[in-house]
């Protein structure tokens, strides 16, 4: 049974104002350099919510350390606010708590762990988070403001030495860092989630040298002035390439936002509060109308869970340029400089638990509250969507691999 539907017409006290400012301006930290660093994603979203995002007369380009986002001009234009389904991050279980760094970001608000998934073939572990469930955090309607979280890490001990030799660096950095702060300012009491924090306001990596960093003017001034500037070299990125691509883009994104997802269920032709038509009658339909370049890592572009309720696609990653030190005699700049896999973004349906809810949403898609649909995440889908960063997907992109959409082939559904 869905839980009752929440009263209407509350009005929020200051308090309750000020949290859901705090929270979305959270929200927004992660998303805005996500969306100025990966055009696709960009692109995805100005698609699906026209003139939402404006960056001046630049448009959406390729950035890189010497071509950096301009925040100044990132900014939202009206009053459009877009709901996501949910928000992802990728992390090393030993580097600042692993995935309970983002989480615990998030849980100062009132988010609430929901559910562990285990991906064992990719050595990760996954936890999601349910958004506040207070009036301050639903519009009018009692719908969700806030999104999801998914939340996951890497599991490094069971790595191969090597790799492992790689990642315990960075732990042993931000440990040596975390210590000297609580040497320095002992009353502060510094926690693991202050540096997840700090480290996407300033681009994602928690081992950047925040001492260099924070003595700058502004975190704008540090995000047009630093790259990624602790030392990463191509070898030790290559190291944990071959072993675990998951692994190879924490290391070069850290606590990066990794993607957001855009609910297909959630999108209505009618911008009024009635939203009675919904602009995509299925999550096929609306990767039609995107265009974009699909991944199909685990099979099909489209997957579904086992009971058919929860239908889940990607883009394939962008690729972002990346600077590595190397010290070699001979190497030039444009050898330093790779391309790596970058960010995605994913689209979600989530189908009416009711069977009779699922029989008239289909002959007349129409609005169905989200407490009455398929919550949750599914692990064959996740482990699936997982791929939009590896290789293999990157090299279908460069080749201009086209995907056909419709009809397309499904993924994991019984029945």
């Amino acid at each position: 049974m869905p839980p009752p539907a929440p009263r209407l017409g509350t009005v929020l006290t200051a308090a309750d104002k000020a949290k859901r400012d705090a929270l979305s301006n959270l929200v927004d930290s992660y998303v805005e350099p996500y969306l100025a660093r990966n055009a696709t994603c960009a692109d995805a979203v100005n698609k699906l919510f026209p003139g939402t995002f404006d960056l001046g007369d630049r448009g959406w380009v390729q950035h890189s350390d010497e071509n950096p986002p301009n925040f100044r001009n990132f900014r939202k234009r009206g009053q459009t606010k877009i709901k996501w389904d949910h928000l992802a991050f990728r992390s090393f279980d030993c580097v600042d708590g692993g995935l309970t760094a983002v989480a615990g970001v998030f849980e100062r608000f009132g988010y609430t762990e929901q559910g562990e998934l285990r991906f064992a073939e990719k050595k990760v572990v996954a936890r999601w988070f349910a958004p506040p469930d207070e009036v301050w955090a639903k519009d009018a309607r009692g719908e969700p403001l806030f999104p999801r979280l998914f939340v996951s890490h890497v599991l490094v001990s069971q790595l191969s030495s090597e790799a492992q030799a790689v990642i315990k660096k960075r732990q042993a950095y931000c440990e040596q860092k975390d210590t000297a702060a609580n040497c320095c300012r002992p009353d502060t009491s510094p926690k693991n989630e202050d540096r997840a924090l700090n480290a996407v306001e300033i681009g994602g990596l928690p081992w950047w040298d925040f001492d260099q960093v924070i003595n700058l003017p502004s975190y704008e001034q540090a995000r047009e002035t630093f790259g990624e500037t602790l030392e990463i070299t191509p070898n030790e990125y290559q190291t944990l390439q071959k072993e675990s691509e998951y692994a190879a883009w924490t290391l070069v994104h850290g606590h990066r936002l990794n993607h957001v997802a855009i609910g297909v269920h959630g999108l209505f032709v009618d911008a009024d509060v009635t939203q009675t038509t919904r602009r995509f009658p299925d999550l096929e339909h609306c990767v039609s109308f995107l265009d974009l370049q699909m991944s199909t890592g685990g099979g099909g572009v489209v997957k579904i869970s086992p009971d058919g309720l929860l239908k889940q696609a990607s883009t394939v990653a962008d690729s972002n340029e990346f600077t590595f030190v190397c010290d070699s005699p001979g190497v030039d700049e444009k050898q330093k400089r790779q391309s790596v896999p970058g960010c995605y973004v994913e689209f979600v349906e989530r189908l009416p638990v009711d069977a009779q809810k699922r029989a008239d949403e289909k002959a007349r898609p129409q609005f169905v509250p989200e407490r009455e649909r398929r919550d949750g995440f599914e692990t064959q889908n996740a482990d699936a969507i997982f791929e939009s960063t590896f290789g293999r997907e990157q090299a279908k992109k460069e080749n201009e691999y086209v995907v056909s959409i419709l009809p397309v082939v499904m993924h994991g559904y019984e029945g």
